[in-house]
């Protein structure tokens, strides 16, 4: 029976703390921990600043990368626990293998797992809660009117059910109709982004621990099942906005009008997925 391993051993090993000198892998840790704040946190905001707080005109003219960044979201979350689920798949910048290689049958395999996974989601959900963060000191989010939307009076009558607390906002000059204020919209916004990044991961943990079994020898046969899901994105994400141009905002507002429920579930399903991927990780023949 595999003994009750200590989590800190396995936490070193998986950053690659004793691979390298301390002061180049402070460097190195650095130097990406700001890459990874500059290039995960920060478009979200530089995008929600750029349309002024203004919930139509940010998904007017953002809207459609929605699919796009949901396509680079799958291939990253696929590639990391191909790292951690697929042995024919070394990891190129630390040496894990190495450590389950020599030690699989005397640590708890499941908790080698549940570390890996736990990097993963740090790694992964970090930047998208620290936007959730940020979001909840954001000026007022707004919905402005444009004569040029057809859609304008139905558009405003969806937002106006979904946040009941809206308002009016106080102008200086009526020289046209005042857009209406939404409290906590950026919240909404920033809350929304971040339960389909944790969807996505989950989806792909699940779908990587299914497929592990049959592709586990064949490193080129596990590569084509990771990059599965991320090519029929490719072909989906096009589709959407020509075929349902308002897909994405109105599933922002289903979002904010069933948030409670919809995170509620997400909670439940994150241990289940969990659970269930460490089962399969536990029973994975590796040497």
């Amino acid at each position: 029976m595999n003994a009750r391993t200590p989590y800190w051993p396995l936490f070193r090993n998986e950053l690659g703390f004793d691979h390298c000198p301390i002061i180049t892998w402070v460097l190195a840790f650095s130097l990406n921990l700001a890459l990874w704040f500059g290039a995960s946190s920060a478009p979200l905001l530089i995008l929600f600043k750029a349309s002024e707080g203004n919930l139509g005109t940010f998904f007017a003219a953002f809207g459609d990368l929605t699919g796009f960044v949901m396509i680079w979201w799958l291939a990253m979350t696929g590639w990391f626990f191909a790292f951690a689920l697929f042995p024919g798949i070394s990891n190129p910048v630390q040496s894990i293998r190495a450590f389950e290689f020599m030690f699989t049958r005397a640590i708890d395999r499941r908790r080698l797992f549940r570390t890996r996974a736990v990097l993963i989601y740090l790694v992964l959900l970090g930047p998208l809660l620290l936007n959730l963060l940020v979001s909840t000191g954001s000026r007022e989010t707004t919905l402005g009117t444009d004569a040029s939307d057809l859609n304008a009076a139905l558009r405003w009558e969806q937002y106006a059910t979904t946040f009941p607390d809206h308002h009016l906002k106080v102008q200086e000059r009526q020289e046209k109709p005042a857009p209406i204020v939404i409290p906590r919209g950026a919240v909404a916004l920033t809350a929304w982004v971040f339960w389909l990044g944790t969807l996505g991961l989950l989806f792909m943990q699940g779908y990587c621990t299914v497929v592990v079994n049959h592709t586990k020898h064949n490193p080129w046969l596990a590569g084509l099942a990771v990059g599965v899901p991320v090519v029929v994105m490719m072909l989906f994400a096009p589709w959407v906005p020509r075929h349902h141009p308002h897909f994405y905002e109105e599933s922002f507002l289903f979002f904010s009008r069933n948030g409670w429920p919809l995170l509620l579930g997400l909670l439940v399903l994150i241990p289940v997925v969990q659970l269930f991927s460490e089962h399969r990780f536990c029973k994975l023949e590796i040497l």
